[in-house]
């Protein structure tokens, strides 16, 4: 009997325990898929993490940037590898505060740390264009972009980017290089034009003015010498005469365009003065002459350049604006002449000013950039146009 009844508790006993270890084997079955596919989902995380840096370095390198952090307590950094290929050192190097300072040029240093401190004191933003030595001695230009975090109203660390920008500078120099070149060129064209100009208004004055006196002397002597009662020859010696007449303002104006007088004889202002009023006798546009001294000094070539480009702005007056008046204004400001001719008219299109083909405007713009100096063109449809030239004095 008691024999039986044990059988009985050690079968059930059994059982029990073959249940539960079957719940806890069920259990950790499912907890190992579980664990399984947690270990999958970490390792696809972090393959893509991976994946991710390595395309940050890549594009990093490719567009020359990399990456910065700065604890600001530990004053330790973190560099992106990009960071480590611009200094040129091992990426077993351990970027500091200190050592990353050491790389900027000595011009560069205060620059870099006076931003660094405004954005920890102040969590001002910056971004900088500046010069490092890398550990090879090669000197960088470097554009960094650079932000502040903060805790609780206090920075704890900077982060930014920094970015190689050596070739664009590079790119830069010769390209201004060249732009000085072809601001010679042009000075070289201009004073060739106007040593032309003052050779060919020289001959014409020589050679045609005085052959065209010499011919009105002619004209003069004939008719002494023709009967009173002759009157269709003497009609027709008065329209000779008027003829030659005509020609000779004629000459004398292209004379005095080529080279005018006033300009190196009396100086700029009487030879804008000139020239203006010229400009209202052939066309009977009106015009207003605004200037603050009675007598502006610049060098030959300065006021050369202002006489030219106020002649070839009236010369499209004439020809585009359908204006009935200009005001002009002449002055000297804050060591710079300025010039502003301002008419009536209908307005220039705006792609009449950018446009590549007109000669006239691109040589004005010339004319004043040789001396660093612009030219603005606004054109107000129905209303005028306004130019605006600013030169440096010296």
């Amino acid at each position: 009997m008691y024999s039986n009844k044990l059988s009985e508790s050690l079968r059930l006993n059994k059982e029990n325990l073959e249940k539960r270890i079957e719940e806890r084997t069920n259990e950790l079955s499912l907890s190992n898929k579980r664990l399984k596919h947690e270990i999958q989902r970490r390792i696809k995380a972090e393959e893509a993490i991976r994946k991710r840096e390595a395309l940050l370095n890549e594009t990093g390198k490719m567009a020359h940037v990399g990456g910065w952090e700065l604890d600001v307590n530990s004053l330790k950094q973190v560099w992106t590898e990009e960071l480590y290929r611009m200094y040129e050192v091992d990426l077993n190097y351990e970027p500091t505060l200190e050592n990353g300072l050491a790389f900027f040029s000595q011009e560069s240093r205060p620059v870099i740390e006076q931003a660094a401190r405004r954005a920890i004191d102040y969590g001002e933003p910056f971004n900088v264009e500046l010069t490092v030595i890398t550990a090879k001695g090669n000197l960088r230009w470097v554009y960094i972009i650079g932000k502040a975090h903060q805790k609780n109203g206090k920075t704890v660390k900077l982060s930014g980017t920094m970015q190689n920008i050596t070739e664009y500078k590079r790119v830069l120099e010769k390209l201004e290089s060249s732009r000085e070149q072809l601001r010679n060129l042009s000075s070289y064209l201009q004073s060739s034009i106007e040593n032309e100009r003052k050779r060919a208004a020289r001959e014409i004055h020589d050679d045609l003015g005085q052959s065209l006196m010499a011919l009105k002397m002619d004209i003069s002597w004939i008719k002494s010498r023709l009967p009173n009662d002759n009157i269709p020859l003497l009609n027709k010696h008065k329209s000779m005469d008027e003829t030659i007449t005509h020609t000779i303002k004629s000459v004398k104006r292209i004379v005095a365009n080529l080279r005018p007088g006033p300009l190196e004889d009396l100086g700029l202002i009487a030879a804008v003065e000139w020239q203006i009023a010229d400009f209202q006798n052939r066309t009977g546009i009106k015009y207003r002459f605004h200037n603050d001294l009675e007598k502006i000094i610049l060098d030959t070539d300065r006021a050369v350049a202002i006489y030219r480009i106020l002649q070839e702005s009236l010369t499209n007056i004439i020809r585009h604006a359908s204006a009935s008046e200009v005001d002009i204004t002449l002055l000297i400001q804050d060591g710079k002449v300025i010039l502003k001719i301002a008419d009536n008219g209908v307005g220039i299109p705006e792609d009449k000013i950018t446009n590549s083909k007109s000669i006239g405007l691109i040589g004005m713009h010339e004319r004043a950039g040789f001396f660093g100096g612009e030219i603005k063109i606004k054109g107000i449809p129905g209303k005028g146009t306004i130019v605006d030239v600013i030169i440096p004095c010296v």
